[in-house]
């Protein structure tokens, strides 16, 4: 700390020294109470504009295009996903006739995953699966998606007492 102080008095001394430096306090030593309190003004408002430009200003025109970018990222995501079941292939085809509800068993049976609880709704199905792998049951959620054009519309995950398990509900809908 000492060592800084000292650095800055060595170069307050450099500065003072200077020719252009006495100049400029001899003029502005000759100026009036009034015309210093103008200057100072003036001086504060130029800082404030230069914190302005060159820090605040690039901070929110960051902000703005990362908005803008995820916003885009969004979109094209919504749009891979809603027409991720026209691409499924054949598997797709085969379990477009039939219901919700058999796909996900299935699916979930296969995967060696239990539904704690289901509840149709229309051509949506909310399930509930408790104290289930993490993992594995994304992993059910995205084929459901890709392979079946099932997708999820809501998914609520709470964590679990366990590492890597957790208590996931979901509504699913073609």
């Amino acid at each position: 700390m000492q060592k800084l102080e000292l650095a800055l008095g060595n170069l307050q001394k450099q500065i003072a020294s200077q020719p252009a430096t006495q100049e400029a306090l001899k003029w502005y030593g000759a100026k009036t109470e009034q015309e210093k309190l103008i200057l100072k003004l003036v001086a504060a408002f130029v800082a404030i504009m230069l914190v302005v430009a060159l820090i605040i200003q690039p901070i929110i025109k960051s902000h703005t295009t990362a908005e803008k970018k995820l916003e885009k990222s969004t979109k094209l995501y919504q749009t891979l996903a809603s027409n991720a079941g026209k691409f499924g292939g054949a598997s797709s085809n085969s379990s477009q006739g039939q219901p919700i509800l058999n796909v996900v068993t299935k699916a979930a049976k296969a995967r060696g995953l239990t539904l704690k609880r289901f509840e149709p709704d229309g051509n949506k199905l909310k399930v509930w699966f408790e104290n289930t792998p993490f993992d594995s049951t994304i992993g059910l959620i995205e084929e459901l998606s890709v392979s079946n054009g099932i997708l999820a519309e809501q998914i609520n995950v709470e964590r679990s007492d366990k590492s890597g398990r957790a208590d996931i509900r979901a509504t699913l809908t073609r």
